[in-house]
């Protein structure tokens, strides 16, 4: 029976089947949103930070190190074979100056005069050996030099035997041995010379040089992690954040560290480079001395029948006056070194002086007496000015090399430490930034 409308009876309403329901999937935070919040923001400080402190430390560490391996090169390899060319370089040519005087003398030659020249083969014999050590199978100038050497030595005897005879043709021996020493020996010796003085300059113009890029690295480290303080006291309303303060602190003593140590490592190398610079010089003026010595007894030897070794003379004299002259007026390395370049203008006045009067008597047909001027002549004649110069120069160059030795000293010492200490601060600094930042980070959980 059908209900009626506006009964009392109704249908039953419809009910939810909870069953039924499905909860949304969490929509993924994309990485920018991510980064965008204030804890993603924090975490991009952080990790910059802690990078940036690492990386400082890091390259410090490196940069010492690699400065340390230069200055260990230069002491160890590049400075000592650059004294032994150098030592190589003027024996040789003490060598041919005391082979040539000996022959002034008559038959027999003085015994100073031989000893000088038997201590200056010894010497480049020496010097050669250790400058063999310290070149490679490619390098044929101290083999050459070697050979030529025994070949030099062995001309002079013979040319020393037939002058105790009256042999006349030891000077056609001697012309032959001087020959070979200035034509080969001489300048394959300057050659080596060169090339080692060239490398111990590039090595001490790279140490003058301050550790640029380890620094700024630094400098860049401290600003950001002030930047950062910065930021953080006006995110947390916090003014001080212990953590990154002591990071600060840190890279702080981290870059006046490496600023102190630099400058003086550059103070010391600079210094050393100088002195580098003046030894060269006086080492080249030693030799031009010796060379314009040799040209003066040589010519002397042969009746001056040709004007080739008066020419020499001239030319050697004028370049090793130049040198001196260029000298006297630069500021000295040394009290010592100023003082023996006045002495070593003074003998060269004063040989210059005696050699006029040597070619005044040899023009006037004095042949013994101008031998006499320049083996004998006493205190102001050629020998005795001479060795005063010469005694001048390797003074000067012996005190030179001293304290080149004492200026790299000084560039290893004042790096002492640091290649460990700077890694070490990097890594304590990038822990005070992790210990500064984690508690703000975990205020987000």
């Amino acid at each position: 029976m059908l209900s009626r409308r506006g009964s009392g009876t109704s249908a039953a309403a419809p009910t939810l089947d909870e069953a039924r329901l499905v909860d949304p999937e969490p929509r993924p935070l994309s990485a920018r949103r991510i980064a965008a919040s204030t804890p993603g923001k924090l975490t991009l400080v952080g990790v910059g930070l802690i990078v940036l402190a690492l990386a400082a430390g890091a390259l410090t560490s490196v940069s010492i190190v690699a400065r340390e391996q230069r200055i260990n090169t230069l002491h160890l390899v590049t400075g000592p074979l650059t004294n032994s060319t150098q030592e190589l370089y003027s024996s040789l040519s003490i060598a041919d100056a005391a082979a040539t005087a000996g022959f002034l003398s008559g038959r027999v030659e003085p015994a100073a005069i031989r000893d000088r020249y038997n201590q200056a083969i010894g010497e480049a014999s020496t010097a050669l050996v250790s400058t063999t050590s310290g070149v490679t199978a490619s390098d044929t100038e101290a083999a050459e030099l070697s050979r030529n050497l025994s070949v030099y030595s062995a001309i002079v005897a013979t040319a020393r035997a037939n002058s105790r005879v009256g042999n006349p043709i030891g000077v056609s021996y001697l012309n032959e041995s001087s020959a070979l020493m200035h034509d080969a020996m001489l300048p394959t010796a300057e050659k080596l010379y060169t090339k080692h003085a060239e490398a111990q300059a590039d090595t001490q113009q790279h140490l003058a040089q301050p550790p640029w890029a380890a620094l700024a690295l630094c400098v860049v480290a401290l600003i950001a992690l002030i930047v950062a303080q910065r930021y953080l006291a006006r995110l947390s309303r916090r003014r001080i954040n212990p953590g990154l303060i002591v990071a600060t602190a840190l890279m702080a003593l981290l870059a006046v560290w490496l600023s102190v140590a630099g400058l003086f490592s550059v103070n010391a190398s600079t210094h050393d480079m100088e002195a580098a610079e003046t030894t060269d010089a006086l080492v080249r003026a030693r030799i031009l001395a010796q060379q314009a010595r040799a040209d003066e007894t040589l010519g002397l030897l042969r009746r001056d029948t040709d004007t080739q070794s008066e020419q020499d003379y001239t030319r050697h004299i004028a370049d090793l006056e130049r040198i001196l002259g260029e000298q006297r007026t630069t500021p000295a390395p040394t009290d010592v070194s100023g003082s023996a370049i006045g002495d070593a203008v003074a003998a060269l006045d004063g040989w210059q002086k005696a050699h006029r009067d040597l070619r005044d008597r040899l023009g006037a047909g004095d042949y013994v007496r101008s031998v006499s001027v320049a083996v004998d002549g006493g205190p102001d004649g050629a020998p005795a000015q001479f060795m005063r110069l010469d005694e001048a120069l390797r003074g000067d160059i012996g005190s030179l090399h001293e304290e080149a030795s004492g200026y790299t000293s000084r560039s290893w010492t004042s790096l002492r430490l640091l290649d460990v200490g700077g890694a070490t601060l990097g890594v304590l600094c990038g822990f005070a930034i992790g210990a500064g930042l984690w508690p703000r980070l975990s205020e987000y959980r």
